[in-house]
């Protein structure tokens, strides 16, 4: 009995092709029947197997069949054939853009998985993203220049794949999480003091801010923000508050 493969992938078609010894023609045979076992799994339709599921099947042909130059005698013969079905596998590689500033992981079903590993078909691969401090995921892609956007992956830090059918390649891009600066003014009111030259007008939300008030000799300076708290005067007559998500007014 003969097979036309003998390892294949899951749903392959494998043509079988019964034959007889030296001394038996092809022309003798009356009739094949076939079986498998394991019995579940694979199947035979005509002189085509195919399987659904993985495994290591033994086919076997029952041939009646003429013994040559005997038409009006039969005889019966049982070979067979093992044919290995194998779960197809495809290839996932994944990593972080080349500007960095993350990690990259992944799983396949509940096992993490490295770069470039073979995962089998039908299993599902979910990677995630870990931006390092100060950054956040700019976008999913399907090639390592990230260029080809993943636009239904949006910006979330993990990005579910669905089941593998193919080969597999993803890639993460970090930016920078944008800072918003405000505006700090200052308004004088009275005598007596003096703001500093290089006093800032501008901070980002979260920055120490220090700005300086000089009071002229023999006055006292009562100086009060609309927010934020201040701290001060130190020595050198500055004061320091840490920048809201607003404006802010020295008074």
């Amino acid at each position: 009995l003969y097979a036309s493969s003998t390892s294949v992938n899951i749903g392959a078609n494998v043509t079988l092709t019964p034959s007889l010894t030296s001394n038996q023609t092809i022309n003798d045979i009356k009739s094949t029947a076939y079986s498998i076992s394991p019995n579940s799994g694979a199947s035979i339709d005509g002189n085509t197997f195919t399987a659904t599921k993985a495994g290591t099947y033994t086919v076997t042909a029952t041939i009646t069949y003429n013994p040559d130059g005997y038409t009006s005698l039969t005889s019966t013969v049982s070979p067979t054939v093992t044919i290995t079905v194998k779960q197809p596998t495809h290839t996932v590689t994944f990593g972080v853009h080349s500007s960095g500033n993350g990690t990259l992981t992944a799983k396949a079903g509940s096992t993490s998985i490295s770069s470039g590993a073979s995962v089998d078909e039908g299993t599902k691969v979910v990677f995630t993203a870990t931006p390092s401090t100060g950054y956040q995921v700019e976008g999913w892609y399907s090639n390592s220049g990230c260029t080809s956007k993943i636009t239904a992956a949006g910006t979330s830090t993990t990005y579910d794949a669905g089941t593998l059918t193919a080969d597999k390649t993803v890639y993460v891009k970090f930016e920078a999480i944008p800072v918003n600066s405000h505006n700090i003014t200052y308004t004088e009111q009275g005598t007596g003091w003096t703001y500093g030259n290089s006093n800032p007008t501008t901070a980002e939300e979260g920055a120490t801010v220090t700005f300086v008030v000089n009071p002229t000799a023999g006055y006292s300076v009562s100086v009060s923000s609309d927010g934020p708290v201040l701290t001060g005067p130190n020595a050198n007559n500055q004061y320091t508050f840490t920048m809201p998500t607003k404006d802010v007014k020295i008074t």
